[in-house]
């Protein structure tokens, strides 16, 4: 049983190789579940805006002669059943050069047949739903869902701002996510046994409303409309995004959905997608020796790999790591030595959290690591 705020957000495309054409259209199922049942409370707007922030994105990178979407509002608990999605789905009829788009937003769960929708009329399969998703036989099937994953017998498992003129043909950005690439992209908004969050309360009139990594997905393709990216661009913002907003709005951490476990990070959690690195050889891609047993300093900084890229928290800026630097903490762990550090790196998820002597002095950077 899904409980707020505790999100899962998993992205999953399907996609099959075809040639794009011109007339390529994107249908669009966007439902949330605000029934009385669901229990929201106060976390009920965070809800909405994720919806809003799902259509916008679709209104700014989509012309409209070739969108089509629906809005299914499950607002009474007669209306929260699988049936209310499936016969939406039902009457959507992509062509084969469409691609077909679904958003849900609401309570969800897990148990041994896989992850479901958990609604008080029923639970509706995640594979159910993909299998109806695929049969439709367009070119690409987008499943994108922000309901939690945690297993329901707690057995842990592994107002909108003006936006830019409606375009005359797909964004960059969206044709380069979702339009061009063929293989499959599955993504998860946190790591095996972590809980997805909200944006965290304030106590001004500047509250940020939507889940973590809503937000960020959201926030970077609107940022991005206009320049081609890949999808590992995409997951290496998004996912130090949403350590950073973690950090600085749960700072003591936040209690998990199920038993008394604090987590101290969220971590968005790649299967797969396009170009991603093979799970094999050197996460980081830097070479470390001992330091009369305080540190571990590094010696080398290998080109290409993430090493060269981390992103400096305090000075919110990408830099690269260098030859000399120590480091003397890892995800929250004190290292001393070149095995502390490796065991670390065995065990990391893939954004790991390192404080570093520098010249300027100590500075905590992030590192999306390769798998």
């Amino acid at each position: 049983m899904k409980r707020a705020p505790w999100f899962s957000l998993v992205l999953l495309v399907s996609l099959c190789c075809c040639s794009t054409s011109s007339a390529q259209r994107v249908h669009a199922l966007i439902v949330s579940d605000t029934s009385p049942a669901a229990g929201w409370g106060k976390y009920a707007p965070h809800v909405g805006f994720d919806v809003t922030y799902m259509v916008t994105m679709l209104f700014d990178n989509v012309p409209p002669d070739k969108l089509e979407f629906r809005v299914v509002e499950m607002r009474e608990n007669a209306d929260a059943r699988p049936q209310s999605i499936l016969g939406a789905l039902e009457e959507m009829q992509p062509a084969p050069e469409d691609t077909l788009f679904v958003y849900y937003t609401g309570h969800g769960a897990s148990d041994d047949r896989g992850h479901y929708f958990d609604m008080v009329g029923g639970k509706l399969y995640r594979n159910d739903l993909k299998a109806t998703m695929n049969a439709k036989g367009a070119r690409l099937a987008a499943l994108l869902t922000d309901c939690c994953n945690v297993r329901s017998d707690g057995e842990r498992n592994a107002a909108a701002a003006p936006g830019p003129d409606e375009p005359l043909d797909y964004t960059p950005v969206f044709r380069s996510l979702f339009i061009d690439p063929s293989g499959s992209v599955d993504i998860n908004a946190c790591s095996p046994g972590e809980g997805a969050f909200f944006m965290p309360e304030t106590n001004d009139f500047n509250q940020e409303w939507g889940s973590l990594f809503t937000r960020a997905f959201s926030n970077y393709v609107r940022n991005n409309r206009d320049q081609r990216v890949s999808w590992e661009d995409l997951l290496l913002n998004t996912s130090l995004q949403v350590n950073v907003w973690f950090r600085a709005g749960y700072p003591k951490g936040a209690p998990m959905a199920k038993g008394n476990a604090r987590q101290m990070d969220q971590n968005v959690f790649a299967l797969e997608y396009p170009g991603m690195p093979e799970a094999r050889g050197q996460r980081a891609g830097i070479m470390v020796k001992n330091r009369q047993g305080r540190a571990v300093v590094i010696t080398e900084v290998q080109e290409g790999f993430p090493a060269t890229r981390v992103y400096d928290v305090a000075a919110n800026q990408y830099t690269t790591l260098r030859a000399g630097q120590e480091i003397t903490v890892a995800n929250g762990r004190r290292v001393r030595t070149v095995d502390e550090f490796l065991a670390v790196i065995k065990e990391s998820p893939q954004v790991m959290r390192l404080t570093v002597r520098t010249a300027s002095g100590e500075r905590v950077f992030l590192m999306r690591l390769r798998y």
